[in-house]
């Protein structure tokens, strides 16, 4: 199977231009792409020829993709063995143009800033783990700056992805904002929930780049902790929440 996707602007101007091939096998599915010289975001890539994806029985992933522009980077690389984790994949992208993006990809909100993402997934005594960092600088959407964005993850399932663990940390303009941490159950006869969120300082104005600019503007910050118990089904909150400095602004 072959495919290729191309879009040009009212101007004529190719922001988009790639290719992919799929094979089917019997247990597999492999992708790659074409040609090496793609355009993406109005910039002409380079990528390597023998690039590659395969997934596999239970959604294996084996891959070998580079992509480059100038400092810009998109890699997804299997790894060796190491400390019995196996399947292991790293993916990596570093100065990826949100905004670029946001021109050429259809009914995707006006975004800017840079993203950078460094994960590494792999499995250890049958338990899928993934760690590793989300980053975007200068985040901004619809014209309205939300910040320097940092989120620190791990995460974990097992027993056929019935058993959760997560840890989550988000940083916004290097000040810790919101950490989650805990576990869940999501089998028939087990739906157990334990989560505590600590949030020491989430600031307000985040909400204003989603609501219409002529409607109001919040200030100041939301604190507190909130603990999820129970189950999936019956789930139990308590905690407590206050706000510190907060004022709403009706323009």
């Amino acid at each position: 199977f072959r495919m290729e996707l191309k879009q040009k602007d009212a101007a004529g101007k190719t922001g988009f231009d790639l290719g992919l091939n799929l094979l089917f096998g019997d247990t597999t599915i492999t992708a790659s792409l074409f040609p090496i010289n793609p355009i993406l975001g109005y910039s002409r890539w380079i990528v390597n020829p023998d690039n590659r994806i395969v997934i596999g029985p239970h959604g294996r992933i084996r891959a070998n993709l580079r992509m480059t522009y100038l400092d810009k980077l998109i890699n997804l690389q299997s790894l060796p063995e190491e400390n019995g984790m196996h399947d292991r994949l790293q993916i990596e992208i570093e100065g990826l143009d949100l905004a670029a993006l946001s021109q050429t990809v259809p009914f995707m909100p006006q975004l800017t800033g840079v993203l950078n993402t460094n994960l590494h997934l792999y499995t250890r005594d049958k338990v899928m783990g993934a760690d590793g960092n989300i980053d975007i600088v200068e985040l901004g959407y619809e014209q309205q700056r939300i910040g320097t964005v940092e989120l620190g993850l791990q995460y974990s399932a097992g027993n056929n992805f019935t058993q959760h663990a997560v840890d989550f940390e988000l940083r916004i303009d290097s000040i810790r904002r919101v950490v989650a941490r805990g576990s869940f159950a999501t089998s028939e006869q087990n739906r157990d929930l334990m989560i505590d969120m600590d949030i020491p300082s989430l600031p307000l104005y985040l909400a204003n780049a989603f609501m219409p600019a002529d409607l109001m503007k919040l200030t100041g910050d939301l604190t507190g902790n909130v603990y999820f118990r129970g189950t999936l089904d019956e789930p139990e909150i308590n905690g407590k929440l206050a706000f510190e400095g907060a004022k709403a602004d009706v323009v």
